[in-house]
């Protein structure tokens, strides 16, 4: 590690997957880093494949990665055995926010339950958006900052490195948040990270988690597949507690996807308000008031692919040009080019769904959108030519969703895993309008050209 630049400052952790550091880069700055010492010769390539993937990801309710290398773990061994992630560092985790809550009688109130779920939603659809699967989420792998932005960690590399032959339906993570369909042994989705956020919101609005009184792995199977729904503490609205047992489904069907809970009435007004902080926070990072012309026509962009009216949420103040290319940004903060994915997402998410859209105008506005962020009109057929021909990928297809993700990075670059779900969005528009597998090169350009086609 000293070799790469860090000094190791003391140990904070220890478990089944490794240990974690307290370290600081030779400025001085105090990071992260994870050691995973399971890494084999023949999971290497893998391994930085994974690695590559996640550091792509940047999303303000994730934790940043900031680097990885391969390193060993003792003098004597002549090869590298041990993968170390290098993360942002946070001040403490969850669970202990809640313990010491908990331990002050500090029952949270219902605005500040909302605002923490929609912060871990908003975290979970980006993963899940991107066709991850977090697969370990519990109050320790969700850290808290100095201003309470709540950020998931400890996802996607123990799911895809783990050493099995299928996945699918082996059990990873820890038993006290493990769905039903997880502890059965059976196939699973997006949805057993759903049942997780339930255990987590329990946790919240209890401050303890859901099954404290089980003492074994055994209790903790019976208490899961056998015992009646977790209600709600009382003092609660009505809303928030039918959300929590629906989280807690035995059925996975019946538990709400994270987007759905983002474009319901439960947290509408606190992803709103989230959205704003996160624009002004970034607006100060990225931005810099110099006279320009290129802000007004980002501001537009974005209210046309969202189908918003101007100043829906905060605009891109007048005379404020884009300046990253002389502004470099805190390791690991999200930039501009993410955020404009990130953005135009919540706004589809919020998006009342009786609103009906002219799908092959939605189509057109994404293509807009696509086309700034990927650099050309090419580029974005080149991705939406390479999906539609691509054999279609199952929900719990682990191995081939890695495979997916590289390949459209390796033609895209970082910036092709964050505009994936909105090119799987165009493409479902044009479909729907009718367009199917035969659109022109050139794309949705009008709405009379679109109707030609």
């Amino acid at each position: 590690m000293e070799e790469r630049g860090y000094t190791v400052l003391r140990c904070i952790g220890q478990g089944a997957q490794g240990r974690v550091y307290e370290v600081q880069d030779k400025h001085g700055k105090p990071f992260v880093l994870k050691q995973l010492p399971w890494i084999g010769e023949g999971d290497k390539e893998k391994a930085q494949q994974e690695v590559r993937v996640l550091a792509s990801l940047r999303h303000p309710c994730i934790v940043p990665y900031i680097d990885s290398f391969l390193a060993r773990s003792m003098a004597c061994i002549p090869t590298e055995d041990t993968l170390c992630l290098v993360m942002a560092r946070c001040e403490h985790d969850l669970r202990r926010e809640c313990l010491q809550r908990s331990e002050n009688g500090d029952r949270l109130s219902e605005e500040l339950v909302l605002s923490w779920l929609t912060q871990l939603c908003w975290g979970l659809q980006h993963l899940h958006a991107r066709r991850f699967l977090h697969r370990d989420l519990k109050p320790q792998n969700v850290l808290v900052t100095k201003t309470g932005r709540m950020l998931l960690a400890d996802f996607g590399v123990v799911g895809h490195l783990e050493h099995t032959e299928d996945f699918k339906n082996s059990i990873v993570g820890t038993p006290s948040f493990m769905s039903p369909e997880m502890l059965m042994g059976r196939p699973y989705g997006r949805k057993t990270d759903q049942w997780a956020l339930g255990c987590i919101l329990y946790e919240i609005m209890a401050l303890e988690p859901p099954f404290a009184k089980c003492g074994c792995y055994a209790a903790i199977m019976q208490a899961v597949l056998n015992a009646q729904c977790h209600t709600a503490p009382p003092g609660y609205s009505q809303e928030l507690s039918s959300t929590l047992e629906a989280l807690m489904a035995k059925q996975p069907d019946s538990r709400p996807s994270s987007a759905e809970l983002l474009g319901g009435s439960l947290l509408n007004a606190s992803f709103q308000t989230l959205l704003h902080t996160v624009s002004d926070e970034i607006r100060e990072l990225n931005m810099s008031p110099r006279a320009g012309d290129d802000a007004s026509s980002y501001a537009s962009d974005f209210e046309s692919y969202s189908g918003s009216e101007t100043g829906s949420l905060p605009a891109i103040p007048e005379g404020v040009e884009r300046t990253d290319e002389i502004f470099e940004p805190p390791p690991g903060s999200v930039g501009m080019d993410e955020w404009r994915h990130c953005r135009a997402e919540a706004q589809t998410l919020l998006r009342p769904q009786s609103v009906i859209m002219d799908p092959l105008e939605e189509a057109r506005k994404a293509r807009r959108l696509l086309r700034r962020n990927l650099g050309s009109t090419d580029q974005v057929n080149k991705a939406l030519r390479f999906l539609r021909e691509r054999r279609p990928i199952g929900e719990t297809d682990d191995v081939d969703e890695l495979v997916l993700q590289i390949e459209v990075m390796d033609m895209l670059g970082d910036c092709g895993l964050h505009a994936l779900p909105l090119l799987e969005r165009c493409l479902a528009m044009e479909r729907l309008g009718g367009l199917g597998d035969g659109i022109a090169a050139s794309g949705v350009t009008s709405r009379s050209t679109s109707s030609a086609a």
